[in-house]
């Protein structure tokens, strides 16, 4: 209840608590029981009638304030609030900043102020909407005595910002708790296209990269709207190819773990009921793949996303945190797994560095301790995470055509496969046929582009083939019809 003693102490209170442990409750509480206006500030306005929706169930009533509402419905809420002994207005900064709400405020005295997520003060206030940075200035000019901020992710830096332009001048308590979250695992793994890679970590092939499949539901972040809507589409394009890879020995395709309508994408750009939609199907989905920006990372609960990838690494650690903490928030264990590609940010250097903990480097990003690792790929020791994923695609060619193989001849290995007679023997040279049937479906200035980095990166100076076993739960074996050879796939 520190916003309720906040208000009596006359002081402003800044909480500090992982995600998925229950901050919007911590000022929903205190609200219940505070007469007069509040405001509750968001990011987002895809969180604001979701959020409506949360107070209301508690019996919280709470108004939406947004843009784009007409001046008939500005006037309906200006009155509801003069009569209202008790209201929640929930909005985000550029409208509650707005010249045109002025003499509301003459008229509607202000008497607690929340800003949720508030590390976006920080991060976003600089340059992308600097009106974060004005909240603050805002609160002294009308003279709202409570102030309560709540986020999962503030940092040294980040708390210096906030001090200065949200707090000034405030006897500020900071309520912290650890920030760890045990039950997520986290995963980096090098890559030189993620997007084209990305289907097959969902997939029994994930296998040949010494994986396990990806658990669902899920959720994919992308940089951009048109990445988001291009990764569902990829993942949707790539299913229909399904049968092509697996086949039962009776010839017919084994099904696949999920259906091309499970993979949708969600951003801002969408209207407010196609939000409303996603949000509602993605709920309740349990093998759904969600591929979003950052409009879903932040305030949008689903408690059993199983994984959390990201396609490309967010600007700063504090977003990953942020972000990969949509998982597991029902407590199970789940996966935050990055995929770096060249390019990546630069605190990804130090983050997927192979001789440190990666939580604990997180953690240290936030300004907190962790006593000891619940689980990381590093600290158990996964050296295979240092290999790029295509490598270990493409490597099984060099098996067969020798260490220095023209473009040419890969070229024409994948186009045409192999005789059944170069497949005779090992386990090894089965799954370099898997391989080729994999690289088939992929368009060759991609496998170019992989040949050409890995070139560069040394590892066709060291061709090896460690492979050593067919994946787990699925054999395969070859047959020959008129010439031409095929894989048969089987569960066991």
């Amino acid at each position: 209840m520190g916003l309720l003693d906040s208000q009596e102490a006359a002081e402003s209170v800044l909480c500090l608590f992982p995600t998925g442990m229950g901050k919007t409750l911590c000022f929903m509480g205190p609200l219940a029981f505070s007469p007069g206006i509040s405001v509750v500030v968001y990011p987002l306005n895809a969180l604001l009638h979701d959020q409506q929706r949360r107070f209301q169930s508690l019996g919280i009533p709470a108004l939406v304030l947004q843009g784009g509402q007409t001046s008939q419905e500005r006037r309906a809420i200006l009155a509801e609030l003069e009569q209202s002994p008790q209201m929640v207005i929930l909005t985000n900064p550029e409208t509650l900043l707005s010249p045109a709400l002025d003499s509301w405020w003459t008229r509607v005295q202000i008497k607690n102020l929340v800003v949720d997520e508030v590390h976006l003060v920080d991060q976003w206030g600089a340059d992308f909407r600097p009106l974060f940075r004005e909240l603050g200035e805002f609160r002294r000019f009308w003279g709202i005595p409570c102030l309560g901020a709540f986020s999962a992710t503030v940092s040294d830096q980040s708390l210096t910002v906030l001090k200065d332009c949200l707090f000034s001048g405030d006897m500020l308590r900071i309520i912290r708790a650890p920030l760890d979250r045990p039950n997520i695992y986290f995963s980096a793994l090098p890559c030189y296209s993620s997007l084209e890679i990305l289907p097959l970590l969902f997939s029994p092939l994930a296998s040949l990269f010494d994986m396990t499949a990806l658990e669902q539901p899920a959720i994919i972040f992308t940089p951009t709207r048109k990445s988001a809507e291009r990764c569902a589409l990829y993942l949707r394009q790539w299913i229909r190819i399904w049968g092509r890879l697996f086949i039962d020995d009776s010839g017919n395709p084994i099904s696949p773990p999920w259906r091309p309508e499970d993979c949708q994408a969600y951003h801002a750009g969408l209207t407010k009921d196609e939000r409303c939609r996603l949000e509602a199907w993605f709920f309740k989905q349990e093998t759904g793949i969600l591929s979003a920006t950052c409009a879903y990372g932040t305030g949008i609960d689903k408690p059993n996303i199983r994984t959390v990838v990201h396609l490309t690494a967010p600007r700063d650690p504090q977003a990953y945190v942020q972000e990969s903490g949509r998982g597991g928030r029902d407590g199970k264990p789940a996966l935050a797994l990055l995929l770096l590609e060249p390019g990546a940010p630069n605190w990804t250097l130090d983050y997927s560095r192979a001789d440190q903990c990666r939580r604990a480097w997180l953690t240290a990003q936030l300004s907190d301790d962790l006593e000891g690792c619940a689980g990381c790929d590093s600290c158990d020791e996964r050296q295979e995470y240092t290999v790029p994923l295509e490598w270990r695609l493409i490597e099984p060619l060099f098996s067969v055509l020798g260490s220095k193989p023209t473009e040419q001849q890969i070229h024409s290995c994948i186009v045409s496969g192999f005789l059944a007679g170069v497949l005779q023997g090992t386990e090894t040279k089965l799954r370099t046929l898997l391989a080729i049937r994999l690289l088939q479906q992929l368009p060759w200035p991609t496998i170019r582009q992989w040949l050409r980095l890995a070139s560069e990166d040394g590892f066709l100076k060291r061709v090896q083939y460690p492979w050593a076993r067919l994946f787990p739960g699925v054999s395969v074996r070859y047959n020959v019809n008129h010439g031409k050879t095929r894989i048969f796939g089987h569960r066991n």
